[in-house]
C-alpha cells in the first residue's frame, strides 16, 4: 500500500503539536493544579496518538478531499485541535505565573480544565474509533523507539 504524502505531514505535525503541548505541561505543573492533571492525561493518550499515526501514515490519508472521512481522521481532527487549544492555554498559564491578577489566572485555568474535559473525551471516543492500544503493543512500540535512537 502506497503512503501517503500528505498522510505522513499530518501525521508528523501532529507528533510534533503533541511534544510541544507535553513540554509545555511540563513546564507549567508549578504553576497550575489543572496542568498536572492535563500532563497526566497525555501521557495517557501518547500510545494511542503514535497508534493512530501510524495508521494514518499507512493510509491513504487526504483530509483535503470532500467525501467522507474515516473515524479515525475525525477523531485526529479533533485531537489535533484540543491539542493546539491546549498549547495556547497552557502557555498562557506560563506567562501569567507571575501576574497579579487572580481573575486572570483563574479564567485561565478554567480553560485549561475545560481542554483536560476534551482530552478524557477523546480517551474514551479512541475505543469507540479502533485506536485502543493494549499494554503490550505500547511496550514494543517503546521498545522500538528505544531501538531507534
Amino acid at each position: 500500500m502506497a503512503v501517503s504524502i500528505v498522510g505522513t505531514v499530518a501525521s508528523k505535525l501532529l507528533e510534533q503539536v503533541m511534544e510541544q503541548v507535553m513540554e509545555a505541561t511540563k513546564t507549567a505543573i508549578s504553576c497550575n493544579k489543572y496542568c498536572k492533571v492535563l500532563h497526566a492525561l497525555l501521557k495517557e493518550l501518547q500510545p494511542i496518538v503514535d497508534h493512530a499515526v501510524c495508521k494514518i501514515s499507512q493510509s491513504k490519508f487526504d483530509n483535503t478531499s470532500k467525501g467522507p472521512q474515516s473515524p479515525v481522521h475525525d477523531w485526529v481532527d479533533e485531537l489535533e485541535d484540543t491539542l493546539k487549544r491546549a498549547a495556547v492555554e497552557v502557555n498562557k498559564c506560563i506567562t501569567q505565573q507571575r501576574d497579579l491578577n487572580p481573575w486572570s489566572r483563574y479564567k485561565t485555568g478554567k480553560r485549561i480544565l475545560d481542554v483536560t474535559e476534551s482530552v478524557k473525551k477523546l480517551l474514551q471516543q479512541a475505543s469507540l474509533v479502533g485506536l485502543v492500544v493494549t499494554l503490550s503493543e505500547a511496550q514494543k512500540n517503546g521498545e522500538d523507539d528505544a531501538g531507534a535512537t
